[in-house]
């Protein structure tokens, strides 16, 4: 089947994103296409937005591990994630959405827009930016 790859926020254990990109995932699906959610590489991630990470990863609580153990569950079971460097096969790409050009987020960077994708199809899927300035 056709590859087509989808670059959303991937990380964080928000409910309207996994949602999001389950119903991204589906809408290729129907199509008559293979998704792959493209998980971005912490080599991408900038190393001040690598440090955030890690810092919110230390205060984490007992809720909060259960809650991540939850959504990696999800992700396994309902998703078809691949890291970003094994695009080749991709013929075309998605990106969105939910604030996926949020400066402040620690994925953001040129993945984000599909910097990437050379001369291959690319499509924005209700992509936002999710700040005022």
């Amino acid at each position: 089947m056709t590859a087509i790859g989808i670059v959303t926020l991937w990380g964080n254990t928000n409910y309207g994103n996994r949602l999001q990109n389950l119903a991204a995932e589906r809408l290729v699906m129907r199509q008559g296409l293979s998704p792959y959610t493209l998980v971005c590489s912490s080599n991408s991630i900038g190393r001040l937005q690598r440090v955030k990470v890690k810092v919110s990863e230390l205060l984490r609580t007992p809720q909060m591990i259960a809650r991540r153990k939850a959504f990696d569950r999800f992700n396994q079971d309902y998703l078809h994630p691949l890291d970003i460097s094994q695009n080749s096969e991709c013929v075309a790409f998605i990106c969105g959405s939910d604030q996926i050009w949020n400066y402040t987020f620690p994925e953001f960077g040129p993945d984000m827009f599909l910097a990437f994708a050379n001369n291959k199809l690319t499509c924005a899927l209700a992509a936002s930016f999710g700040v005022n300035s």
